[in-house]
């Protein structure tokens, strides 16, 4: 809390100075308008929501020396940091052109819109003032559960985990799309108020994004392992990976719901789970693919678990 002192201005009127980072935070300049609710003992001051003119920033990416691994991030890092054009350049552009051309493909409303021999220019076509992060949570919320269940019905379809494996990268799409967003919203408090979010909300956002990410991951693993299983090994992971998923709904319905007690209840029962994986890892000691689930099945809990808790520790 800063204590400021009010100041005579004219025969009638006191004046009191507005916090300068407050002044920053809202991009106000003088001659901007704000508005005063005065209820009760408060005066709350606010700003008119003004839809910022997107300022047309450029990325100028060179890629030579680099491996694909550091090209791919380097274009995340310019998509996250919400630049309206990427440009990608360099004497070796050649000879990573398809690999450059699918990483754009692969980032939510970011397109091609120039192409040379030299360089590769794409356009941010997002106005992050009219993304919906709940419904985009629910979006990616929606494709896990379709992935747990497709993940169980490969035991008898195993052209269905080709299915996960894809649906895996469109949570990752969706990841990095939210993680834009709110790394914006983070920096410009005017999104922060087109979300209909506030500092907190913000932060939970931002942490079950990660989670659900790592879900997704752990999931597609799962499933690529669960092609390698015998008949033997069916039941034993259809009822582990039933209790998994029964977890997961109940740790976003604590989100959701904002609830303590389904948050805590999530808890008690991943204690359980924890315990039966280290049975189902004993059982069936000498199959490979069981172990390998059995590792990611502790990851995908821990995951979980972490989402129940967001309500418990982020509110």
């Amino acid at each position: 809390m800063q204590i400021r002192k009010l100041v005579k201005s004219g025969h009638s009127s006191l004046v009191v100075a507005v916090p300068r980072d407050w002044i920053k935070r809202n991009k106000l300049k003088p001659g901007d308008l704000v508005y005063i609710d005065d209820s009760s003992n408060k005066l709350v001051v606010s700003t008119e929501f003004k839809e910022n003119v997107t300022e047309k920033r450029e990325k100028v990416i060179n890629i030579d020396g680099m491996d694909e691994i550091v090209i791919l991030r380097e274009i995340n890092t310019a998509y996250l940091n919400n630049y309206y054009y990427i440009i990608i350049k360099g004497d070796e552009l050649k000879k990573h052109l398809r690999y450059v051309k699918k990483l754009i493909s692969d980032l939510v409303a970011l397109e091609l819109v120039d192409e040379s021999s030299e360089k590769i220019m794409a356009r941010s076509f997002l106005n992050v003032h009219d993304t919906d992060l709940k419904v985009l949570v629910r979006r990616v919320d929606n494709i896990l559960r379709s992935m747990i269940i497709d993940t169980k019905q490969a035991l008898n379809e195993p052209s269905l985990v080709e299915a996960v494996v894809d649906r895996d990268n469109e949570v990752n799409r969706l990841n990095l799309l939210m993680a834009k967003v709110l790394k914006a919203a983070y920096y410009d408090k005017s999104i922060l108020t087109s979300l209909g979010m506030d500092e907190m909300e913000l932060l939970r956002y931002w942490e079950l994004n990660g989670h659900l990410e790592k879900i997704g991951d752990r999931t597609k693993d799962i499933a690529t392992a669960v092609l390698q299983l015998k008949k033997v090994n069916h039941k034993d992971f259809l009822k582990l990976f039933s209790e998994m998923e029964d977890l997961y709904k109940e740790a976003m319905m604590s989100f959701y719901k904002n609830s303590y007690k389904i948050s805590d209840e999530v808890t008690h029962k991943r204690r359980v789970i924890m315990a039966d994986i280290g049975k189902y890892i004993t059982k069936n000691s000498k199959c490979a693919a069981c172990a390998q689930i059995g590792i990611n099945s502790y990851n995908m809990t821990a995951h979980i678990n972490d989402i129940g808790r967001i309500i418990r520790y982020m509110s």
